[in-house]
């Protein structure tokens, strides 16, 4: 009885600490995030674009409070700024795995645009103009590189053409460098 509630109280002393720092298990809620959108409709009526996330990918989902502080702790990593309901982060999400894998890439971040306002903190401080998504390389705590993704407008529900698959590809992968 002893050992079971030494492992419980570890486990919630484990649990309590590690939800300060990531929000959500690594992979998981990214998928799901994105996921979970598949075959569902915007308030348009239009479909989302179908993705395919393995449940292992590298993604780690925190907020922008999260990624101030690492930061400002000058720290040095990767950075995937979307959101899921939007058709430009959906539609490269395919080509970002891509990179991703070839690159070795083992831990990326992914705040959720969603809620931020014009004057969100985060995006003043990288001072970049994030208008759909954004892959950020961030080299002790200052932006190294950058893709803001797709250069051309689609319709919702346009897959990627071979060149606009290679030029993104490319484009990530000069970040990743």
């Amino acid at each position: 009885m002893k050992k079971i509630s030494i492992f419980v109280l570890i486990l919630i002393a484990f649990f309590i600490v590690g939800c300060n720092e990531l929000y959500e298990f690594p992979g998981m809620a990214f998928e799901s995030a994105f996921e979970s959108l598949n075959k569902a409709r915007d308030k348009n009526g239009k479909e989302y674009y179908n993705v395919s996330i393995d449940q292992n990918n590298p993604f780690i989902v925190v907020d922008d409070n999260y990624i101030k502080k690492i930061i400002n702790n000058k720290e040095s990593f990767y950075l995937f700024i979307g959101n899921p309901t939007n058709y430009y982060s959906r539609v490269v999400l395919d080509t970002l795995l891509k990179s991703i894998k070839d690159n070795k890439i083992e831990k990326i971040f992914f705040v959720d645009s969603a809620n931020f306002k014009e004057d969100n903190d985060l995006v003043q401080s990288l001072k970049i103009d994030i208008a759909k998504s954004a892959l950020i390389s961030i080299k002790d705590g200052k932006v190294d590189k950058y893709s803001l993704g797709l250069k051309v407008d689609k319709e919702l529900n346009d897959n990627l053409t071979t060149e606009e698959s290679t030029e993104l590809l490319n484009d990530y992968n000069n970040v990743f460098k």
